[in-house]
């Protein structure tokens, strides 16, 4: 997302409350979630200009599509909102509904998404899989192509302190306002507790870069 008129870009990382943090801004402007576009809520069709879900850029991808320029990248504040891989975990398996049980979920799924990665990365726009959606956090908001990742954003806030940060949010804002809880799973089929050691030991291995990074513990 980025809001020229906030100077503010925010990095969202699926399933990390970012439809709330873009409501908040949206609410702001006096635009409903259907007029989202002009602050790169959109579709993309063009494999040239970016992944097909623009609301889900790379902190990278940004100036490398030329949708700001690096000058007005630097200037903006970015930010991003974090969680537990665990609960981000359970939060994707709650929301895409899955017809499989949690443990095939975890121990099958998930890791063959992570398997065909190379795939998404070449052939975004044509990959049937789920990689973009449940990729590593650090890939949104750190470049990891060299030998040490480089944070790209100023700030990222944790899921699980919003209420605490919340006011460093609003500042940025015209109109203060109570963050909306939007885009909420229907139903919570599965939670943090349904997870077996066998299971967490598997999302270690996935998203070990995360749980190193942002300091959760995966005991």
């Amino acid at each position: 997302m980025i809001s020229h008129y906030h100077k503010a870009i925010f990095v969202h990382i699926p399933k990390c409350g970012g439809q709330s943090i873009e409501t908040l801004f949206l609410d702001d402007l006096g635009l409903d979630w259907k007029a989202r576009a002009p602050l790169l809520l959109r579709g993309n069709k063009n494999p040239k200009l970016g992944p097909p879900k623009l609301a889900h850029l790379l902190a990278s991808e940004y100036v490398k599509f030329h949708y700001i320029s690096e000058d007005l990248f630097q200037d903006y504040f970015k930010f991003s909102y974090i969680r537990n891989p665990f609960d981000r975990a359970i939060s994707l398996f709650n929301y895409l509904n899955h017809k499989l049980d949690l443990t095939r979920f975890v121990m099958e799924w998930l890791p063959k998404q992570f398997a065909l990665s190379s795939n998404y990365k070449n052939y975004p726009h044509t990959y049937p899989g789920w990689y973009h959606f449940v990729r590593p956090q650090t890939d949104y908001i750190f470049d990891t192509t060299g030998k040490k990742e480089k944070l790209l954003i100023d700030r990222y806030y944790k899921l699980e302190e919003i209420s605490d940060n919340h006011a460093e949010i609003t500042k940025l804002l015209k109109n203060k306002k109570t963050m909306k809880h939007v885009n909420k799973s229907k139903k919570n089929i599965a939670s943090i507790d349904d997870l077996s050691q066998p299971m967490k030991e598997t999302l270690f291995n996935l998203y070990k870069v995360d749980f190193d990074n942002f300091g959760y513990s995966h005991l």
